[in-house]
């Protein structure tokens, strides 16, 4: 049998020789991606995600960005990190360290007086402190609700606005119901 051999049709000047099913779905694609950048940098804006790395910080024991993500109203009482880390009356800087192994947060409420202010429920998962006690056993883990007061700084940046929640808390947390960690003596 003969076998027969056909020319190769011209190219298109302008053409990619791609299928239509092929651009639909690398269009698809690249719509995803950019709809998913666009919603990954919104969620960076939101008070849930400030609320969020400021008790991670808590958590990992990171005074430096717990004092970074803190309102400015709160700054000039705690003039520095070492300041609101040695403070008493504040123990989240270095008290719950490894000790929050889960919290949720609920649904921001604006305040209705000012625009700028968000108030956010956490519930933290809190391990009790001291002895020998496994600080990731979530058995043995105690839920305590709070509701954080966060306010945008002149920035636009949102921030935990600590002053604002231990006012709206009468000046205690239920987190401190579990006691802080006791503090290094080195």
């Amino acid at each position: 049998m003969a076998r027969v051999v056909g020319r190769a049709k011209p190219v298109v000047e302008g053409s990619t020789k791609m299928k239509p099913s092929e651009a639909i779905v690398i269009a698809c694609l690249v719509g995803c991606i950019i709809w998913g950048a666009i919603y990954y940098w919104n969620y960076r804006q939101t008070p849930g995600y400030a609320l969020s790395s400021f008790l991670g910080a808590v958590n990992s024991g990171r005074v430096i960005d717990q004092y970074d993500l803190i309102d400015d109203e709160d700054k000039t009482i705690f003039t520095d990190s070492g300041i609101y880390e040695k403070d008493d009356k504040v123990p989240l800087a270095l008290g719950y360290v490894q000790r929050i192994p889960k919290f949720t947060l609920g649904k921001g409420v604006p305040d209705p007086k000012d625009p700028n202010v968000v108030s956010i429920p956490a519930t933290m998962q809190v391990v009790a402190g001291g002895g020998t006690k496994n600080l990731t056993d979530l058995a043995a883990a105690t839920p305590y609700t709070d509701t954080f007061k966060m306010r945008k700084d002149s920035k636009g940046k949102w921030k935990v606005w600590l002053l604002g929640t231990f006012r709206a808390n009468n000046f205690k947390l239920n987190l401190m119901q579990s006691a802080p960690s006791q503090r290094s003596s080195y």
